[in-house]
């Protein structure tokens, strides 16, 4: 037997139905449970049918309104809950407080849970009033006029006028109205905006801020919130005031409760899924319709960065991309510790130095990538080298500790350097700066970007300056010769030694213009994560010949060295210059 059919048999056995929906019903939950009765009373006239909870405020005046029902009531009647995937969220406490005769759950939310009774779920499904018209159409031919109605008003809001419907849904949508559903009373009642809604709307709108990542948010106090006439909850509900604000994907409103909490609604576009959010903060909902309630009003700013992480992952790499941040800020904590308490120094056989912490990290890090993508070799300076790497479009590349001496030497200018190439180019990159806990990092067409455990993502961009630049050079790998010619150029304005690719990052972050490497020292690993955060920014990551550099050869030094200008007229050393200096002994 299927569920629709077993549906019916199980309500054929009582007298008595008590339809439950969710606490602060919305236009759904309302139309399913209205919608509902108004079926069930119209097959089974004999039965008593009742709607316990709350309404709707936005549906018509004439539309019915829930009953009231005492606990004898209940405890004689067969329980239906619908669009109510959580059960202690309920409309009415008593549905999981008095035992019920017997229980279904009509729902269309991914939520599981013990539930011991009948379950109609259909996740794919747009509303849970598609589901109840779906259940009677196997019934009826024909749906009453004042049930098509509320499920239409179900339909509607729950799919925001259709724009998240599926091909299915506009079917039975077109269905009810076939059989009447009075769109026209249902969208001037729902959809017509007061003087009083009109302000509100206003204030938002000339208050949100977006985020570089494209969150449109925007955080009302309770004082604004009665400052409008509005309860808190309705607040959030006005969330897609901000649909569609240009370049964001992700659109929020929290409220403050009296009490301290929180009201938060997320909407979203296409793929990005903010139930998961949602989950996050004890809500639920759908993949681009959640809402939660936060344990405090400050908590708001934690949703905005989690809706933040949702937007870098939904990248065409972002996976790998998420994989990597975790990573960078595991090594980080590692290098911090070390840094704090001194480390064992040797040198390799390239009479370069490596620490204890370089170890940790590298461990850390590798057997990360490692555990995640096993089938994607990694060349690191901290592990042995395999040609296999070369026979492979894709290749990690990674300086565990970037900038090692800064660290022996206490300038706080080291990195982490993580980056994934692809067909010998990095798509995707992360720069950790341990010292300061700013982590960069960059997709290859869409951007480059930087935060902190306590900000925002800021979007970079290279600056615009062509003359009087400020050039960044190695504290510790210097060339005295290219320093007397540089300090001669007019377009030069000042000189600053930072160590590591905290460089090149900073140029991406408009700090200074021009960076210069004179020749072989470098390696692939030293370059590759900063060249794609350049890159992304706006700037230009070449080799001294300024041609195009690229990664996972089988020759690992940049022979010809590297530059770093933020626009091409801002180069200070011709290739001759730079090419004389080089071959002079």
């Amino acid at each position: 037997m299927d569920k629709y059919a077993e549906f019916f048999k199980l309500v054929e056995r009582y007298d008595s139905i008590c339809i439950f929906g969710h606490v602060y019903p919305d236009g759904d939950c309302y139309g399913s449970s209205q919608g509902l009765k108004a079926l069930l009373n119209y097959v089974y006239p004999q039965k008593k049918v009742y709607v316990i909870g709350t309404d709707f405020n936005k549906a018509p005046v004439d539309f019915p309104r829930a009953d009231t029902v005492d606990d004898d009531v209940l405890k004689s009647s067969l329980y239906i809950a619908v669009d109510l995937p959580d059960l202690k969220r309920a409309s009415d406490p008593r549905l999981y407080t008095l035992k019920p005769l017997g229980i279904i759950k009509i729902d269309h939310h991914v939520f599981k849970e013990d539930f011991h009774g009948l379950e109609i779920v259909e996740e794919d499904v747009s509303s849970c009033a598609e589901i109840i018209a779906k259940i009677f159409y196997t019934k009826l031919e024909k749906l009453p006029v004042l049930a098509a109605s509320l499920l239409y008003l179900g339909f509607t809001t729950d799919t925001n006028r259709f724009l998240y419907a599926s091909p299915s849904s506009s079917q039975i949508g077109s269905r009810l109205l076939k059989d009447g559903a009075m769109s026209d009373k249902i969208y001037s009642s729902i959809y017509t905006k007061s003087e009083k809604s009109l302000r509100l709307s206003g204030y938002i709108l000339s208050s949100y801020k977006k985020t570089d990542m494209g969150v449109a948010y925007i955080f009302v106090d309770n004082k604004t919130c009665k400052k409008f006439g509005y309860d808190p909850h309705s607040v959030a509900l006005f969330v897609n005031t901000l649909e569609r604000v240009q370049s964001s994907r992700i659109w929020l409103i929290v409220a403050e409760k009296e009490n301290g909490q929180a009201f938060c609604e997320l909407r979203s576009l296409g793929n990005i899924d903010v139930q998961s959010i949602a989950k996050k903060f004890t809500g639920g909902g759908h993949l681009n319709a959640s809402g939660c309630t936060l344990d405090s009003f400050s908590m708001a700013k934690d949703v905005v960065k989690e809706c933040e992480k949702t937007l870098y992952a939904s990248f065409e790499y972002g996976e790998y991309l998420q994989t990597m941040i975790e990573l960078a800020k595991k090594a980080s904590k590692e290098v911090l510790a070390y840094y704090n308490q001194g480390v064992k120094i040797e040198i390799k056989s390239d009479n370069s130095p490596v620490t204890s912490a370089d170890l940790a990290s590298n461990k850390i890090i590798i057997n990360g990538l490692r555990q995640a993508y096993k089938d994607i070799p990694i060349l690191s300076e901290e592990e042995k080298d395999s040609s296999s790497r070369l026979n492979s479009d894709m290749v990690f590349i990674v300086d565990p500790l970037d900038g090692t001496m800064d660290f022996i030497q206490h300038t706080n200018q080291f990195a982490i350097n993580i980056a994934l190439v692809k067909s010998h180019h990095p798509i995707v990159s992360v720069v950790a700066i341990p010292s300061t806990g700013k982590i960069y990092f960059a997709h290859v067409n869409r951007g480059a970007y930087v935060f902190s455990s306590k900000d925002m993502i800021k979007r970079l961009h290279v600056s615009f300056k062509c003359d009087k630049v400020k050039m960044y050079y190695s504290a510790n790998h210097q060339n005295k010769k290219f320093l007397e010619l540089v300090q001669t150029k007019p377009k030069l304005a000042s000189i600053e030694y930072v160590g590591s690719s905290l460089k090149a990052c900073q140029i991406a972050e408009g700090l200074a213009e021009v960076c210069y490497s004179i020749g072989r020292g470098t390696k692939e690993w030293d370059t590759c994560a900063p060249q794609l955060v350049v890159e992304e920014a706006g700037g230009l990551f070449l080799d001294n010949h300024l041609n195009p550099v690229s990664y996972n050869r089988e020759d690992v030094y940049n022979n010809d060295g590297f530059t770093i200008l933020n626009r091409k007229e801002s180069a200070l050393i011709s290739i001759e210059e730079l090419e004389n200096i080089k071959n002079e002994k």
